[in-house]
């Protein structure tokens, strides 16, 4: 893998922001070009990317209104007796029909036990992170501080205050009953505080201190060493599959903010062997292809890989343009899902996928990072052609580029929202 050396550690770089009156860093996924030339044009209402701040707008109104979120407000205290620790229950896992109590569960993948999976904090974890990106880039577009205020206030309550705060654990994510108070598998909850770092590098030194940027750096640097050091963690980083992927998007991503460069090259640098045993040559993902709902999920893995292709940008490694042995390599991983990524194209997959597909504001964001890396606008017009999850929530024209935009891999100054998972 190339490597291409910058001038300055993000400790540095960070250290330098906090000396400027607006200490905002470039964004990593989220295209901090993008967002700043639509703020300068201010483009019209009829305008794509206009609708696409309507939209913004009425999401982030709403938003001023909510409270802050806190994983201290769930009624189910963890095993550990701390109420401050993440806790999640797995969405395909049932009661087993067999058994007079039901324990342990049975695993039905694809389909979601939603009473289960209300239980505990993933779902305002979700909610948090929606709110944040939301708050956040309203709060810059529009140049109103209302919104940014409230970004910051949710940040510091799930994040920061010594009676709200979180963890940096998941030593309790998606446990199952009568199987497990938490797995490895859980790490995947934690993939939208990706997109909350992107949200917070909005911040102006009016609504975020330097204490609050060092303290949260502290938080995810932490988080990240228990994510390399506990055995949870050490189970996804082996999984070669989606959990896996986003495991090292996470850490990568976390360890950047955190100052820790070294580490997250280390990461990218096991980039290669994850996508050598990922993919065959042929670009179909083994592991995905045995779940019911395959094509979801190739697209999903393709969605953490490229996450952390864009933290390679940063750092001058060319994930995007790696090709293992085999010939295959991110960009035909995806050209093998392109003519099924349609409508219709639950029928035509040629694999199990028990729900018709649809893409989501995360797999919007995929489309277009491919579009915009490679020059090739046929990815992100797929969108067109899709049924789309939720679109009212889509924002991604505001953070993305696209095609007639494309940059470089190794240039490190470039481009978000929160997919489905297990």
């Amino acid at each position: 893998m190339r490597r291409s050396p910058i001038g300055l550690s993000s400790a540095v770089l960070f250290g330098l922001a906090f000396l400027a009156t607006d200490f905002t860093a470039a964004q990593v996924i989220w295209d901090r070009a993008q967002i700043d030339r639509v703020r300068a044009e201010k483009p019209a209402s009829d305008t794509p990317e206009g609708q696409a701040i309507g939209r913004l707008k009425k999401l982030a109104d709403i938003e001023l209104t909510t409270a802050p979120f806190s994983v201290t407000e769930k009624e189910i205290v963890p095993p550990s007796g701390d109420v401050h620790d993440y806790l999640s229950f797995s969405r395909y896992w049932w009661p087993d029909p067999d058994k007079p109590d039901g324990l342990p569960y049975i695993r039905k993948d694809g389909v979601v036990n939603r009473t289960l999976i209300s239980n505990g904090d993933r779902g305002r974890l979700g909610d948090f992170c929606n709110a944040v990106q939301r708050l956040a880039l309203a709060g810059y577009l529009l140049e109103d501080s209302r919104y940014s205020r409230h970004a910051a206030k949710l940040v510091r309550t799930w994040f920061l205050d010594e009676s709200t705060r979180m963890n940096p654990n998941l030593n309790f994510g998606q446990g199952v009953p009568g199987r497990a108070t938490g797995r490895g598998p859980g790490i995947i909850d934690t993939r939208g505080f990706i997109l909350v770092l992107d949200a917070v590098e909005l911040f102006d030194a009016s609504t975020w201190s330097a204490d609050d940027q060092q303290n949260l750096q502290t938080w995810f640097d932490e988080y990240q060493n228990w994510l390399k050091d506990s055995p949870l963690g050490q189970h996804e980083e082996r999984a070669m599959n989606n959990h896996g992927s986003w495991y090292a998007a996470q850490r990568a991503r976390y360890a950047l903010f955190a100052g820790k460069e070294d580490v997250a090259r280390e990461i990218l640098a096991d980039a290669e062997t994850r996508i050598g045993e990922q993919f065959d040559g042929d670009g179909n993902q083994a592991a995905e292809l045995k779940r019911t709902l395959s094509l979801h999920y190739c697209l999903f893995n393709l969605t953490a890989l490229s996450r952390l292709a864009r933290v390679g940008d940063q750092l001058g490694e060319d994930i995007w343009g790696y090709t293992p042995d085999h010939g295959c390599g991110l960009r035909k991983g995806l050209d093998v899902l392109m003519p099924y990524l349609k409508t219709d194209g639950e029928s035509e997959w040629p694999h199990e996928q028990i729900k018709p597909i649809s893409i989501s504001s995360s797999s919007h964001l995929t489309l277009r990072l491919f579009s915009q890396r490679f020059g090739d606008s046929s990815y992100s017009a797929a969108v067109a052609k899709n049924k789309f999850k939720h679109q009212e929530n889509d924002f991604t024209l505001l953070v993305s580029g696209d095609a007639d935009v494309a940059t470089p891999s190794s240039k490190a100054d470039d481009t978000a929202l929160v997919p489905v998972a297990n």
